[in-house]
């Protein structure tokens, strides 16, 4: 027991695990056809998809995950997507991190469905970590990422916290592993699919719940229902997202200025397509388009 001046005891708090430093961390859009040929490190990574399905290979076992899922690769594991090209443009959030908690092996080489609280955490995380770091300089010989020059000490204690919890949740099984599918989310699998295709298809136009219902042969409410399910937002919500996706590959690959590819996405004026486009992704289109160097 512990006894302080003032009467009260106090207990003392050992933390389980640290993580000691954080290697790389930032958000990366892959374009279809994309291959990584492989990599082995002494430390930890996790990838989370936020996009597309990424195809992997880990030492001897062979993954594939779908948006909304993670892996994290243990120490010395080779990782790659040799053989494995992307079929679709996609989008991952990866952390590499330090950390000698063998609690985590729990988690080494295991695809996880993180629930929407860790979500949240990993969000934190990236946003911190867009704040306060920045890609070294390409001539210098250390590979990673610096610190800016005037990064906040609070947004490392940040992400060294809600990694650190985030890592926590999953190693304790608190996620789960996605479940069996039936036949029923089968079927909503594969509407889900063809509404999504419609929505890409007119991404340049206003379209109504009602609208794509009918085409469907659905109910308005159906069409909500497999939308929020499939893709975790409203219909209206998905369909900005996807502009939104359509609207990067543009900056990355196109000569258009900023007000063509609002008008050509149906955003109605750049004004609002610069307030989404900043809402939704942390950064106004002018500095995304400063930051593709890093991001490719």
């Amino acid at each position: 027991m512990n006894k302080s001046t003032s009467g009260y005891n106090r207990t003392g708090i050992k933390p389980v695990f640290s993580v000691d430093s954080i290697v790389t961390l930032y958000s990366r859009e892959l374009p279809r056809g994309y291959e990584h040929k492989g990599e082995r490190h002494d430390f930890w990574e996790l990838l989370y998809v936020n996009r597309g399905r990424i195809g992997l290979n880990v030492d001897e076992l062979s993954f594939s995950l779908k948006p909304g899922e993670l892996i994290v690769y243990p120490p010395d594991s080779f990782h790659s997507s040799d053989g494995r090209p992307l079929r679709e443009d996609s989008s991952v959030a990866i952390v590499s991190f330090v950390c000698s908690w063998k609690g985590l092996q729990r988690l080494g080489k295991r695809v996880t469905a993180p629930d929407a609280s860790q979500k949240e955490r990993l969000k934190r995380v990236m946003l911190a970590g867009k704040r306060v770091f920045e890609p070294l300089d390409p001539a210098d010989s250390v590979k990673g990422m610096g610190l800016k020059p005037d990064a906040d000490p609070i947004d490392l204690q940040i992400i060294k916290n809600e990694l650190e919890l985030l890592l926590i949740s999953l190693a304790s099984g608190r996620s789960q592993n996605a479940p069996a599918k039936n036949n029923q989310t089968n079927l909503e699998d594969g509407l889900a699919a063809k509404i999504d295709a419609y929505l890409r298809d007119n991404m340049d136009r206003k379209l109504t719940v009602s609208e794509i219902s009918s085409a469907f042969g659905v109910s308005p409410s159906y069409v909500q229902q497999v939308v929020k399910s499939r893709f975790g937002s409203g219909t209206v919500a998905r369909l900005n997202q996807l502009r939104l996706e359509e609207a990067k590959r543009l900056i990355r690959e196109s000569s258009l200025n900023f007000t063509q590819i609002a008008d050509r996405l149906g955003f109605g004026s750049v004004h609002y397509f610069s307030r989404l486009f900043r809402k939704k992704t942390g950064m106004s289109p002018s500095e995304y388009s400063s930051s593709i160097v890093w991001e490719e």
